[in-house]
């Protein structure tokens, strides 16, 4: 059986920012609503968010629009 490749990138704030579409702002809104991915500190001054984490947000808002 072959294992699913799952795409483990870091991404750095302005990365998710250009990803997403959406301004940084309403990133941190929504990651305190609990409505985004909390990111991840690697080091004690340098967070990431992990992008299958932030893909899969971006496919489950367009699955919310479908189903509008």
């Amino acid at each position: 059986m072959k294992k699913r490749e799952i795409n483990n990138q870091f991404l750095r704030l302005p990365d998710v920012l250009t990803k997403v579409g959406i301004s940084r702002a309403q990133v941190y809104k929504l990651i305190k609503q609990g409505k985004f991915p909390r990111q991840h500190r690697i080091c004690q001054k340098i967070s990431v968010w992990l992008s299958c984490e932030v893909d899969l947000w971006m496919n489950q808002q367009i699955e919310l629009t479908k189903n509008n």
